[in-house]
């Protein structure tokens, strides 16, 4: 049906279809093939980008995916959708640069911002090393919010509360998810505390994320 489609909004939503289809079964090589086949055909359209970019994620391919979604939040804000190129900056490229370390790169990614944005500059200055900008004030921003309780908790504020939080996190922002599990569980063995009430937050991990360090990770905390 794809081959004999002509009109461009049925053929983009057949290759959608295709492709999300295609990674369900788990074929991401041919899976990468039609995203990449969608994104020659579709060069202007950011969301073929994107699509390319999650596809080179899920084979593990990080440099590749950082170079894509990069193409894809710059078309983004050209475009004038600062709040699309943001979540990008934010999302996929803030956890493929930390995850190597690149913290200047990670505050880069976070200058005018939302909220979300703020409280990531917050996360960046501390992984460099730099002095805190103090207490994350109470975001609006549903993913902000959360990641400002754990940086907080990192100064020693509302420990308590992560692991309840990460159960009931939900399916939105794996990535960001996982990183609030680890870092949540590394602070309370850093305090002493028992560290048996996240084992709901582990086992409510539903693989794959798509952060370089999760399957070494996902080993350990499994045991």
């Amino acid at each position: 049906m794809l081959r004999t489609e002509e009109d461009p909004v049925k053929r983009k939503k057949l290759f959608r279809k295709a492709i999300r289809t295609l990674v369900r079964l788990g074929d991401l090589e041919e899976a990468r093939k039609t995203a990449s086949e969608l994104s020659s055909e579709y060069p202007d359209w950011q969301a073929a980008w994107s699509m390319a970019a999650d596809i080179a994620c899920r084979s593990g391919k990080w440099e590749e995916a950082e170079r894509l979604f990069e193409k894809a939040a710059a078309m983004h804000a050209e475009a004038g959708d600062r709040e699309a190129a943001s979540r990008l900056r934010t999302g996929p490229l803030f956890i493929l640069a930390e995850a190597r370390k690149d913290y200047a790169r990670c505050e880069e990614l976070c200058r005018n911002g939302g909220e979300t944005a703020k409280v990531l500059t917050a996360r960046s200055r501390r992984l460099a090393g730099k002095p805190p900008t103090g207490e994350i004030p109470h975001c609006r921003e549903r993913l902000a919010s959360k990641l400002a309780v754990l940086e907080n908790a990192w100064k020693g504020r509302g420990l308590g509360r992560l692991a309840v939080m990460a159960a009931e996190w939900g399916s939105d922002e794996p990535e960001w998810r996982w990183r609030f599990v680890v870092e949540g569980i590394h602070l309370w063995k850093k305090r002493g505390m028992e560290t048996r009430k996240w084992r709901k937050a582990i086992r409510g991990t539903v693989p794959p994320v798509l952060d370089p360090r999760f399957d070494e990770e996902w080993r350990i905390l499994r045991r």
